[in-house]
């Protein structure tokens, strides 16, 4: 019997589009340096995911 992933495939694709939005460059990368506003909206982000865990 093959165990059953314990992550959510859509959820996790979901969650990291919206990471890949702070910061996207128009070369399809992103830029979020350390410190920066948008470094700083990222950690927000994923925090916030967290906290609605709980």
């Amino acid at each position: 019997m093959t165990p059953r992933p314990l992550i959510d495939a859509d959820r996790l694709w979901t969650r990291l589009m919206a990471l890949a939005e702070i910061g996207a460059t128009p070369a399809g990368g992103v830029n979020r340096q350390a410190l920066s506003d948008g470094e700083i909206a990222a950690w927000r982000r994923v925090i916030g995911w967290d906290k609605k865990q709980v």
